[in-house]
């Protein structure tokens, strides 16, 4: 047999023998690499449970990040990793101190919200110098929420996490108190600056009020378009749904030399496509009475889906417009 006529037997062996294993071996492998991962999940699990009790602060907090659903674990048990965060906390974790703030703020399984407890846990992580649990104590005294409301109080404690920790929530809600005068008296120009250094750091939220007030300007603050845009759409590149739709007006109306019809319906999707409000009703308009210069032809079934979206986000408007077509569909129909 010549050298071609054993490769031509070769090929189809090997093929079959390729065929057994991915049907038949393989999965069996896979199984048991996840049993011998999950057995080495449970070993350091036990191990660490020993630590826990007798404790072990690191142990704890171990435990409750790895259970999670997160977890690097190959194993989880969302009852127990909560029960670990809250041990962990009472023993004087700021880092689980932070999450029992968090959790206790939004109310989830486990957790069911309570804002005085969301305000404690975080003013005892703050306590510790934990700088985002800072900045959630002075957010709850500007709301008013688990503690009385104190906007000066949010002041100091936003200004002290920003010159402490340089943290870029912090200077956004600087910017936001001296644009408003909350706690402060009113300065646009303080405003301006310190939604700078957040956006500087890149900061979407800070990215977006500023585009809003280039984009308005003011007594002090020069109104400017292309800056406005620029930073409309840097946030809308990090995901900040406002400011795709921003973009996509910005696009649509060629602000400053920007039109780009195309790129603007690009945006205005992406927005939809998350569920954003404003942007779900404008393609629903789009679609109900068509638009030449998208070339969007009439269709009123799907202006109808985008509509009965926004309407689930509670839009006013979109309830109005999918009752109009409802009508009209129902005329087609007879």
């Amino acid at each position: 047999m010549d050298a071609f006529s054993r490769i031509k037997l070769i090929i189809p062996i090997s093929t079959a023998f390729a065929f057994v294993f991915v049907y038949f071996f393989y999965p069996r492998y896979r199984k048991s690499l996840g049993n011998v991962k999950k057995n080495k999940s449970k070993k350091l699990i036990l191990d660490l449970e020993k630590r826990a009790k007798n404790n072990d602060v690191k142990a704890q907090l171990q435990l409750a990040n790895g259970l999670s659903k997160s977890g690097s674990f190959d194993i989880t048990d969302m009852e127990k990793s909560s029960e670990y965060y809250k041990i962990a906390a009472e023993n004087g974790d700021s880092e689980a101190q932070y999450f029992l703030g968090k959790k206790y703020y939004k109310g989830v399984k486990y957790f069911k919200k309570d804002l005085t407890k969301s305000f404690e846990w975080f003013n005892k992580a703050a306590e510790q110098g934990h700088p985002m649990a800072l900045y959630m104590t002075g957010v709850l005294y500007r709301k008013g929420e688990g503690v009385e409301k104190n906007e000066k109080k949010a002041f100091q404690i936003y200004q002290e996490a920003s010159e402490k920790f340089n943290l870029p929530e912090a200077y956004s809600g600087l910017g936001t108190l001296y644009l408003y005068g909350y706690g402060v008296k009113k300065n646009i120009e303080k405003a301006k600056e310190n939604f700078e250094k957040a956006a500087e750091l890149d900061y979407k939220d800070a990215k977006y009020l500023l585009g809003l007030l280039l984009e308005k300007g003011s007594k002090t603050v020069k109104k400017d378009a292309n800056s406005a845009f620029d930073y409309f759409l840097s946030a809308a590149k990090q995901g900040h749904l406002n400011s795709m739709n921003k973009a996509a007006n910005y696009y649509f109306k060629g602000i400053n030399g920007n039109f780009n019809p195309e790129e603007g319906l690009n945006w205005l999707k992406k927005a939809a496509n998350l569920d954003h409000k404003s942007s779900l009703v404008a393609l629903g308009k789009y679609y109900e009475f068509g638009e030449e210069d998208l070339n969007i032809q009439r269709n009123l079934e799907t202006a109808l889906e985008y509509y009965l979206r926004a309407e689930k986000k509670g839009s006013s408007v979109a309830l109005t417009a999918s009752n109009r077509i409802k009508k009209q569909l129902k005329k087609k129909e007879k």
